[in-house]
């Protein structure tokens, strides 16, 4: 689940079928965030501080470019884009 869900808890629920249970992973991510940044920076990558890793397509030039006005000096798409042929 993505870490911005709960702050839309409310709009989701009131959407969603009648018993649909929604459960906040905020605090399981939290935790994962920590543990892995407690493991050390990976290797071949900025320090973490300067890199951002978004969803969504790699070929986002004005999102690329406000992360590189917050500071960030690579983004790396955690999407993977496919390639698909027009028939």
């Amino acid at each position: 689940a993505c870490t911005h869900f709960p702050l839309l808890k409310d709009d989701l629920a009131a959407l969603s079928p009648p018993g649909v249970n929604w459960i906040d992973s905020g605090s399981a991510v939290a935790r994962q965030t920590a543990r892995l940044l407690t493991r050390g920076e990976p290797t071949g990558f900025p320090p973490l501080r300067e890199t951002a890793f978004p969803t969504g397509r790699s070929d986002q030039t004005d999102r690329n470019a406000t992360f590189a006005d917050y500071g960030f000096e690579r983004v790396i798409s955690l999407m993977q884009e496919r390639h698909i042929e027009k028939i």
